[in-house]
């Protein structure tokens, strides 16, 4: 059976779930799908780069972490 790819979008909320709870099964298997294509725009990422560098934040991950996934 051959499986169709799926294009989505995710919520700023979601990346700053995962980098909260780093164990957030939930998007740590839709970033290892092959499968599955997410779609960001430029605007997004841009809210993303500027919501993990409040300093709310900074008892839940570091701004390397948050690099590393904005990377990814």
């Amino acid at each position: 059976m051959v499986k169709n790819n799926l294009s989505i979008i995710l919520d700023t909320n979601w990346y700053i779930s995962y980098l909260i709870k780093s164990s957030d099964s939930r998007l740590t298997v839709i970033l290892n799908d092959e499968h599955i294509n997410i779609i960001a725009s430029d605007k997004l990422i841009e809210e993303l780069r500027n919501t993990v560098k409040s300093k709310k934040f900074r008892k839940y991950f570091s701004i390397a972490e948050a690099n590393s996934l904005l990377n990814y």
